[in-house]
């Protein structure tokens, strides 16, 4: 049995980050509660970072029919700020060193240049689950319909992929390290045997 196959996502996850595997379950209710219809979470990803740069779990819920931000609170409750869907112009994803920033914008008005209606940021251990979820809201902002996925199986492979590379390559090297030792042996082989 390997190692991929021994620790699912959520495993890997829960023992080596200190965030959530999934979106929260209070969180998840009350965004399906907010619309008569029946909305469907789409896609989300943690923005772990607030605006003076501290750690804050926020987070990003695109929907059928939204793009929501749920702020944590202190209390654990949720602030939610919401914007529809046909509303949004342009995604913009800035990459630095230590702190990416994702601005979604929407439709101008009075020949104005567009404020961003929102804007997040977070570090570059959330960066694939971000970079995933800007390409939908790009595809969004160009009408472009989305391939249906299971939400909470890419935010899972988004996270652990970047901890499985890692373990793979430590373990890539503990065998270098073996083999290298072997080495040492070969003047010795016959002795050895």
């Amino acid at each position: 049995m390997t190692a991929e196959q021994r620790f699912t996502d959520r495993d890997i996850i829960e023992r080596y980050t200190d965030q959530p595997a999934r979106l929260p379950a209070e969180l998840r209710s009350s965004i399906t509660a907010l619309s008569a219809d029946a909305e469907q979470i789409v896609s989300y990803a943690l923005a772990d970072l607030d605006q003076q740069l501290a750690f804050r779990q926020t987070w990003i819920v695109l929907t059928t029919s939204r793009l929501l931000l749920a702020h944590e609170q202190p209390d654990g409750s949720f602030e939610l700020l919401r914007w529809p869907r046909d509303g949004l112009t342009k995604v913009e994803l800035a990459l630095g060193l230590s702190c990416h920033v994702v601005r979604v914008y929407g439709k101008a008005t009075d020949g104005v240049d567009a404020q961003p209606l929102a804007e997040w940021r977070f570090t570059h251990r959330q960066r694939r689950s971000m970079e995933g979820l800007a390409f939908l809201l790009e595809q969004v902002t160009k009408r472009i319909p989305l391939e249906a996925r299971e939400p909470d199986l890419a935010y899972l492979e988004s996270v652990a992929q970047p901890i499985r590379e890692a373990q793979a390559l430590v373990s890539t090297r503990r065998l270098a390290v073996v083999w290298r030792l072997l080495s040492y042996l070969k003047p010795y082989q016959t002795r050895v045997i």
